[in-house]
């Protein structure tokens, strides 16, 4: 009896064989969507070298930017177009492919960029579980209706300030099936009312440096 139930138990675990156990493959493929809106920094005081007004470390004024992770995976920096000032406008927006439960872990990690040499110091940072935000009955039935809904995320940083938080994230993110056309959000769908227009417009200066002009002539 005992050989049997080993032998059982051997075939039992089998990937075909376990298989037959459930009415369909579980699904491991997924489409995140991310929407990160703004953010606002809520530097301790007390810190001489931390100042929420200049954005300052040691005297060097400083730009905060966003850094993803998947995992322990960078997926994306915007350190080439920080944003500035105490409640920094991101317009974020980004499509990722995810299978889980290998890549559940999504970090939003908040980075103040320096000028200097050497690392930029982390300000803060967000993780959101994504495989149990995919069964959590909070999202299941936004989710049926094509709603993405809104949050606010606190950043943290156990060596900025421990057990305080140091600022937040305004965002969406959402988890699809990449094969069902009707449930995925698309492109431009992010909250109008947070980004009606797009990209910020600014005011800027463009200027140009003419260096050298050939088969110019002049009417006498």
């Amino acid at each position: 009896a005992g050989k049997d139930a080993d032998f059982f138990f051997a075939e039992f675990l089998h990937g075909t064989e376990l298989q037959k156990h459930f009415k369909e493959p579980r699904k491991t493929a997924f489409l995140l969507q991310l929407y990160v809106h703004q953010g606002l920094i809520l530097l301790p005081s007390g810190r001489c070298n931390l100042s929420v007004d200049t954005l300052a470390v040691d005297g060097a004024a400083l730009r905060p930017y966003l850094e993803v992770f998947l995992g322990d995976t960078l997926v994306d920096s915007l350190r080439d177009s920080p944003a500035s000032g105490g409640s920094p406008t991101f317009h974020y927006s980004k499509a990722l492919p995810v299978r889980l439960p290998g890549q559940s872990r999504l970090e939003l990690r908040l980075r103040l960029r320096s000028d200097g040499s050497g690392d930029d110091p982390v300000l803060g940072s967000t993780v959101v579980d994504l495989q149990d935000r995919w069964h959590c009955t909070e999202t299941l039935l936004p989710r049926a209706k094509g709603e993405v809904p809104l949050e606010s995320r606190t950043l943290w940083s156990p060596v900025v300030a421990p057990l305080r938080a140091v600022g937040s994230l305004q965002l969406w993110a959402r988890l699809d099936d990449p094969e069902d056309d009707k449930s995925c959000v698309k492109d431009g769908s992010w909250p109008q009312e947070l980004w009606p227009l797009g990209q910020e417009h600014r005011q800027v200066e463009v200027r140009v440096i003419l260096h050298t002009v050939t088969q110019l002539s002049f009417p006498l």
